[in-house]
């Protein structure tokens, strides 16, 4: 299946927030600046369209298969 530009764009970008979600301990605010996001909210918009959930459910997920 062939993705645009725009859409191999994003995954890659959700791949990273995924990554920094799950590696670091940083706050929203800079995973989504490190990530490519303009904002918080973008990044939470983003997230919760391709994930099914927001990131503040998935690293809270991500903790509690951890322990």
């Amino acid at each position: 299946e062939s993705r645009s530009v725009r859409e191999t764009i994003l995954a890659v970008k959700l791949e990273r927030v995924c990554s920094c979600l799950r590696e670091t301990d940083r706050n929203f605010a800079a995973v989504a600046k490190a990530c490519g996001f303009g904002s918080v909210r973008a990044m939470e918009r983003c997230f919760l369209s391709a994930e099914g959930q927001s990131p503040a459910q998935y690293r809270r997920n991500i903790s509690a298969k951890r322990t």
